[in-house]
């Protein structure tokens, strides 16, 4: 073994004999030097160990530690950091695992500078407890701008404490170590550690891979487990208030039991793993908890500028005479801030992940709004059985099915929120989704549109490209290129909230055609408005399933993006035509044209209907005033094709197949000469 150890990576085991496997491997292989690996024995009654003890008679760097009974992850990690050697240390849970430069990734940019105190990496979450089979964590972003604003470190940093290495040094302190209770314990360490430095880089290549499995802690209920956090809040007070209890520390306590009810105790109510019982007295701790560190003079009045009132969860249970009731599902009180509609129509069994992603939000106030479209399959009786069982839920039923777009139209006017929403029932959003999204619409005195992120995947919920917005990148960059929202906010219209005031004259609307009525219904809504904030955190997650009529390559398709794109200029034309609004029309004229030139080929209905095509696009060409006058439409018309071809012309789609394979070969024979340079 090398004298000096760079990093001790501690590892509490107890019972995760299916798990630790891929775990040791990812250890195993790491391709740093100097490592060594504790791992703290918690009295597992399985055969977890056995692989452990397996590779220690092989690897000097295995230790093993063993508890004389079983104490939980925070003492067993604490039982480690004692007999911890390295400069930095870090920890690891025995059913997750890291990448395989995780750690000398992190060691170089921790000891780069003269060293820092801690570096972390990203956090990616699998397994089929979460929404996000393959996900990146936003963790990383969100202490970047606590940092910017100058707010303290543990206030930002308050999870994903296994994508970290930490200094030696920080552990010199006995305060800082793990919590006591079986939850939570990791916050109450992060809060210990990060109380004690600012000092923080990030290497966002070393991912740790943190698994979502059944059975785990965190997905149990009972009144045991609601103990277990309040208990936490209790250890993180308790070392806060002898350092200094100012708005900051105030702040921080209260947003944990903000959490506590939003995140915990209400979504496990509502999955039936609380009973009401066990709610209630889980309340009266919270509310006791909360009155201790607010030092509250009489309900919802704190004496800290930053006061309970920023937290609307606790606002409202404090400003009860009683506690909420076992007939309380849901505390809410009717003030509805958001309204979520959704049309149905045969989305199969996609509603459930739907409907289940839904029912998790920990926002208060919601309402949805499903509007059946004259479904034929069973997708309509999962949600009766949810209106049942929920208030919050309502049912509207056109008589004869009219698509998507006029059935949001239908749930719009039937809406009551501050803010309105639309999710498709074959997709499903992440559990923050409208707290993320919510939260940034109001703040700084409230914006008209609140955008979060979207990822695509497949119908197993795995990902599918990036996982990078490309509209919101264009979003960020409109004031520098002068462009306005209606330009660049032009799909992904169910990753965002809207004002509900926005739709008060009636006029932003979803359009009536079977394809692009959501594009329609954005260039309505943001003609409106520049005002809108992103909230990039709140993930969408946009099921791409066989048979859906975005894939289609069916005629209707492409005529119905043909009535779409009237709509559009018809919009436009009322508002008035100028520069924005021709290049906004180009990009749709080429986006269909290109669409319509790729899915012809093999394609002998297409190919039949290309004159009716061709003529109808020449019909909307002519509709747009002093269309001819603007290269930039004739340019979308047919790509740079000279003397004014007519839409019908037989040698279009030959020319533009020879133009897009000598674009290809072209940058063949540029990435050929690039390599042999």
């Amino acid at each position: 073994m090398n004298e000096t150890i760079s990093i001790s990576v501690i590892i509490p085991v107890y019972n995760v004999e299916g798990y630790i496997g891929r775990c040791i491997e990812s250890l195993k292989a790491q391709t740093l030097d100097g490592l060594e690996f504790i791992f703290v024995d918690d009295c597992s009654t399985d055969n977890s160990m056995e692989a452990v003890e397996a590779w220690a008679t092989q690897d000097e760097r295995a230790r093993i530690l063993r508890n004389e009974q079983n104490i939980g992850a925070g003492p067993s990690r604490n039982r480690g950091i004692e007999v911890a050697r390295g400069e930095y240390l870090s920890f690891v849970d025995p059913d997750d695992y890291v990448s395989l430069d995780f750690y000398e990734l992190l060691y170089q940019t921790a000891m780069a500078h003269a060293g820092h105190d801690i570096a972390k990496g990203s956090t990616r979450r699998v397994g089929p407890l979460r929404f996000d089979k393959f996900s990146s964590s936003p963790l990383n972003s969100r202490i970047r701008k606590s940092i910017k604003e100058k707010r303290p470190l543990y206030t930002s940093f308050t999870y994903d404490h296994q994508s970290a290495i930490y200094r030696r040094g920080l552990f010199a302190n006995p305060d800082v170590c793990y919590g006591a209770s079986r939850t939570g314990e990791d916050i109450t360490f992060l809060l210990r550690c990060c109380y004690q430095t600012e000092d923080i880089v990030f290497e966002e290549r070393a991912t740790y891979f943190y698994v979502q499995r059944e059975g785990s802690i965190y997905e149990r209920g009972g009144i045991e487990r609601i103990d277990n956090e309040i208990d936490k809040l209790h250890e993180m007070a308790e070392f806060l208030i002898p350092q200094t209890l100012d708005d900051a520390s105030k702040s921080y306590l209260l947003g944990q039991a903000e959490n506590v009810l939003s995140a915990k105790m209400i979504p496990l109510l509502g999955k039936g793993k609380l009973t009401p019982e066990e709610f209630n007295a889980g309340i009266e701790r919270l509310v006791a908890f909360v009155y201790e560190i607010s030092d509250l003079a009489d309900y919802g009045v704190c004496t800290c500028e930053n006061s309970v009132s920023q937290w609307p969860r606790l606002r409202r249970l404090l400003a009860k005479d009683s506690l909420i009731t076992p007939e309380f599902r849901y505390p809410w009180e009717g003030n509805i801030r958001i309204s979520v509609v959704l049309p149905v129509y045969n989305p199969g069994e996609g509603i459930h992940k739907c409907i289940e992603s839904l029912r998790s939000q920990p926002v208060d106030g919601l309402e949805f709004i499903f509007v059946d479209d004259c479904s034929t399959d069973d997708s309509i009786a999962a949600v009766e059985a949810w209106a049942a069982q929920d208030e919050r839920v309502r049912i509207l039923r056109n008589e004869e099915n009219l698509g998507p777009g006029p059935s949001r139209n239908h749930g719009i006017d039937a809406a009551r929120g501050d803010y309105l929403s639309f999710v498709d029932p074959d997709d499903y959003i992440s559990p923050d989704f409208y707290e993320l999204l919510y939260a940034a619409a109001i703040a700084d005195g409230g914006h008209d549109i609140a955008k979060g992120s979207v990822r695509k995947v497949d119908e197993d919920t795995n990902a599918i490209g990036s996982i990078e917005s490309k509209q919101n990148e264009r979003i960020k960059n409109r004031d520098k290129k002068g462009m306005p929202l209606f330009r660049v906010f032009t799909y992904e219209h169910w990753t965002a909230l809207y004002r509900a005031s926005l739709f008060s004259d009636g006029t932003a609307r979803y359009g009536t055609s079977g394809k692009d009525q959501d594009t329609t219904f954005q260039l309505s809504i943001c003609l409106k408005t520049e005002d809108l904030v992103l909230a990039e955190e709140a993930t969408y997650y946009y099921v791409q399933r066989s048979g859906s009529i975005v894939h289609s390559t069916s005629v209707q398709r492409f005529f119905d993006e043909l009535d779409a794109l009237e709509e559009k200029v018809a919009i436009l034309n009322a508002r008035g035509i100028d520069d924005d609004a021709v290049r906004y029309l180009a990009v749709k004229l080429k986006v269909h044209r290109c669409n319509y030139e790729t899915a012809i080929e093999g394609n002998p209905e297409l190919q039949a209907a290309a004159s009716s095509y061709y003529q109808r696009m020449d019909g909307i060409l002519e509709s747009i005033p002093n269309a001819g006058s603007y290269r930039v439409i004739q340019d979308a018309r047919w790509g740079n094709l000279a003397g004014g071809d007519s839409l019908t012309n037989p040698l279009v789609s030959v020319l533009s197949k020879l133009k897009r394979r000598l674009r290809s070969a072209a940058h063949s024979i540029k990435r050929r000469l690039i390599n042999n340079a």
